[in-house]
């Protein structure tokens, strides 16, 4: 793929209950024909009766445009808006020995470290610990315990085959582990 060929990413939700909602992703280059990646995904929804009530109810066609305004009027990522040239290493702070703090730009919703800042930190360290292997093909995150704003993540990364690294993200002050990520290449 060319760095400037154009991509179509088509999301879609496979199936959702009460606390479950397993997700799909495909990105395929733009004429269509080429799968380059394909993705899936299990959220938690259990977030509390403000969540069963926006959108588990009868309210929810009225309450999704108040939740739309709200997060556009909401604190931006550090990763959003037009800074030309910003590398995850900007976003993220990573130190010479692949660990960082984490910060609030780094949560989700409920104040523990997003999983897509996890897939990040996991791609950041594997490919640190060995850059020939190229980019990842495929991940998979599983969560042991949450990292919360102001916690040091530190990485640890081995490789049980050729194409696969294990990235184990842990608190940096307790040495406990928080994530577990096999990443493909």
């Amino acid at each position: 793929m060319a760095p400037d060929e154009a991509i179509t990413v088509e999301t879609r939700l496979l199936k959702q209950g009460r606390t479950l909602a397993f997700l799909a992703c495909d990105v395929r280059a733009d004429d269509g024909d080429r799968l380059l990646l394909e993705g899936r995904h299990a959220k938690f929804l259990n977030l509390g009766f403000q969540h069963d009530l926006f959108i588990h109810s009868p309210l929810r066609r009225a309450t999704l445009p108040l939740l739309e305004v709200l997060a556009d009027r909401g604190p931006r990522h550090a990763y959003e808006g037009d800074a030309a040239g910003l590398t995850a290493d900007d976003v993220f702070g990573f130190r010479g020995d692949g660990s960082m703090d984490v910060t609030a730009a780094h949560c989700n919703g409920i104040g523990g470290l997003h999983g897509g800042a996890a897939c990040m930190i996991a791609e950041r360290a594997a490919t640190r610990s060995r850059p020939d292997a190229g980019p990842p093909k495929s991940m998979n995150v599983t969560l042991m315990a949450a990292l919360r704003a102001g916690a040091a993540a530190t990485t640890a990364t081995t490789w049980p085959t050729a194409t696969q690294a294990r990235v184990t993200i842990a608190d940096g002050a307790t040495g406990l582990p928080c994530y577990d990520v096999a990443v493909g290449f």
